[in-house]
């Protein structure tokens, strides 16, 4: 069902929205691979949608973009509690920005600047494309992955339909891309608080996040982490999870403000709430 509010993302062109269309009608014989066909022969260089105030310039046949062309939004209780965070300005650190959706979203806010960090090549081209669509947006790009050390690692993607899927691999990939932790991206940014990071990383989240300075000058008053049981549960136990973030003072909530339980993650995203901020 189309999402009817003044944000949710539309084609611009004509042939954009009949693409939509399309994709709405009922299912019938080989509608997936005529979709896939279509998306391909009309949208060679992306399909251009707007909402939020912004615009972005997609490939038609990601995931995310059926997602926004279907129902109008992708992580919608996310980004309003993201939103929310920043309508007073400040900093917004987008670990695994993939083509911008959030940082083109909270970077037309006022007095909101970002820093964004994508590892992808492909995306990261993507990534600066949307932000060329959105000039008024303050940025600084960061085209290398996060971990606890500096290191090489291979890095891809397991589904080529859905490029927000790309990691770090754990075996040999064709692509090498180098990591740094956040702590000495931070140290050479020097951004000052950071009043929200939001950081989607396929399951190393915690990698990075066991190495950064929580007592630093960068500690972050909100994050909105994804949690992903596939992804994380294999590491780090839910309650190992909760009580790491305890110990550092932030108090775990939904993206909606209720107290986290295990099972129960909206969006597969949890609210991590500097207890030290009001």
């Amino acid at each position: 069902m189309t999402v009817s509010n003044p944000d949710a993302w539309r084609p611009v062109s004509f042939v954009g929205r009949l693409f939509k269309s399309y994709l709405l009608m009922p299912e019938h014989p080989a509608k997936v691979r005529v979709e896939t066909l279509l998306g391909k022969a009309l949208f060679g260089s992306g399909i251009t949608l707007q909402g939020h105030g912004a615009r972005l310039q997609l490939d038609a046949n990601d995931w995310i973009t059926r997602m926004l062309l279907e129902h109008g939004n992708y992580e919608q209780q996310s980004l309003a509690l993201a939103k929310r965070l920043l309508n007073r300005g400040g900093t917004f650190l987008d670990i695994g920005a993939n083509f911008g959706l959030y940082t083109c979203i909270l970077g037309t806010l006022p007095n909101v600047g970002c820093i964004a960090v994508e590892p992808s090549a492909e995306m990261f081209l993507r990534l600066k494309r949307n932000l060329a669509l959105n000039a008024s947006i303050r940025v600084m790009t960061a085209h290398l992955a996060l971990s606890a050390d500096t290191m090489l690692v291979s890095f891809g993607s397991p589904d080529a339909g859905n490029k927000g899927m790309s990691r770090i691999m754990a075996s040999r990939g064709e692509d090498l891309i180098a990591c740094i932790s956040l702590n000495r991206l931070l140290d050479h940014i020097k951004p000052g608080p950071v009043t929200l990071m939001k950081i989607d990383v396929e399951g190393h989240e915690m990698d990075i996040l066991r190495a950064f300075d929580f007592a630093g000058p960068y500690r972050p008053a909100n994050i909105i982490a994804e949690y992903v049981p596939a992804h994380d549960a294999a590491r780090l136990s839910f309650a190992d999870y909760c009580e790491f973030f305890r110990q550092q003072g932030y108090e775990l909530l939904t993206v909606t403000g209720e107290t986290i339980r295990e099972g129960a993650i909206p969006e597969h995203n949890i609210w991590l709430k500097d207890r030290q901020v009001s």
